[in-house]
């Protein structure tokens, strides 16, 4: 199969409606490229693509910018030393790299970011969990076995590989109902109530967040749990909030390119905690 085929084959399976202004297109590469292995990432770092490159990957399908901005742009980029030794890099390794956003966040049959997320911490993904402008996504929500704020922080350190993370609320609150709300869903500023809408409509004890404003969810929340409110939040950070989607994407993609590995390559925290 070639890049184009497989990018078309994508699209179709996803059913969603995409601007042809959204991110999702060939960032580098030929759609006539001929593809005998694949992978998926969250983002084509430098390190994730020399590791494409040593694992015989010729198609990566990632799920956030290659060029460090939303649409991928190159205008203010050409001169940049970063960019250039990243340009190097992939001229040497030949391989291709298609951005895959908005097919996964609109899919037609529903977030497969957030089903992914969902299927790493555990939580039961069902019909209530569909796609949809600003309302949609206060749906991402679920039933969780009682545990304390305390335990469910340590949990998911263990779980993302984390030594420290950010929390608002009391650690011994008994959290019973959970919100997903990753990537930049709590940085809408044309809609910034949505996670405080959330978190009411949808009876939240705690919410696992993405990327935050400080002055919208965390200060609800913390002006929540000074008043003696059972209200709790965590900050995953945008990539722990949503790489599992690109790890638990491969049973998908895999029946559209039956005879081609796939595999998942991790891009990881990017941050040091000193």
């Amino acid at each position: 199969m070639t890049v184009g085929e497989i990018i078309r084959a994508i699209k179709e399976k996803s059913g969603a409606d995409v601007s042809p202004q959204a991110g999702d297109r060939l960032i580098c590469g030929s759609e006539q490229a001929s593809v005998s292995k694949i992978a998926t990432t969250f983002m084509a770092t430098s390190e994730v693509i020399e590791q494409a490159s040593k694992e015989g990957v010729d198609l990566i399908i990632t799920h956030e910018p290659t060029y460090f901005t939303g649409p991928d742009r190159l205008d203010w980029l050409t001169e940049d030393p970063v960019y250039q030794e990243k340009q190097k890099l992939l001229d040497r390794t030949e391989i291709n790299i298609w951005r895959f956003h908005d097919y996964m966040h609109l899919a037609k049959e529903g977030d497969l970011i957030c089903r992914g997320m969902f299927q790493e911490l555990g939580w039961k993904w069902d019909k209530q969990n569909i796609i949809g402008e600003g309302a949609g996504f206060k749906r991402f929500s679920a039933d969780i076995p009682p545990v304390s704020l305390r335990e469910l922080t340590a949990s998911l350190k263990e779980l993302f590989g984390l030594p420290a993370l950010r929390v608002i609320g009391d650690p011994d609150l008994v959290c019973r109902r959970a919100g997903l709300l990753p990537g930049g869903v709590c940085t809408f500023l044309d809609y910034e109530e949505l996670p405080m809408e959330a978190m009411e409509e949808e009876r939240l004890d705690v919410i696992l967040c993405g990327d935050i404003l400080e002055w919208t969810i965390p200060s609800y929340v913390r002006d929540a749990a000074q008043m003696g409110m059972p209200r709790a939040m965590i900050i995953l950070g945008h990539d722990r909030s949503e790489e599992a989607g690109m790890k638990h994407i491969i049973p998908w993609l895999q029946p559209l390119a039956p005879e081609i590995p796939i595999i998942f390559l991790e891009s990881g925290d990017p941050f040091l905690y000193l």
